[in-house]
């Protein structure tokens, strides 16, 4: 039980998807151990659906470049971003500290 409990609060941490997750209260020590061990199959699942949207865009006949960016833009939408905004923060970090010019 605690370990659906877990894929349920990963699901909700990691996606857009409106998944309930019990209580309005904190998370069980158990539950969220379980659910950090369900992140990584959360990953796999996203994905596993942006590349078989851009797999089936390419199959309908879509550019290549074209499917392969939708199928990011899909993931970027279901994670809220989450990747992208650490890049962008690792981006800029290893800008260093000089002036702006």
């Amino acid at each position: 039980m605690t370990a659906w409990r877990g894929l349920a609060l990963a699901l909700s941490w990691l996606t857009v998807l409106p998944v309930r997750t019990g209580t309005g209260s904190a998370p069980a020590a158990g539950v969220a151990a379980a659910a950090i061990r369900w992140a990584p199959v959360v990953g796999a699942l996203v994905g596993a659906v942006s590349g078989a949207l851009a797999w089936g865009l390419v199959a309908a006949g879509v550019p290549t470049l074209v499917a392969g960016l939708l199928g990011v833009a899909a993931g970027v939408l279901a994670t809220r971003g989450m990747h992208v905004d650490v890049l962008a923060d690792t981006v800029v970090g290893s800008r260093g500290y000089g002036p702006p010019e």
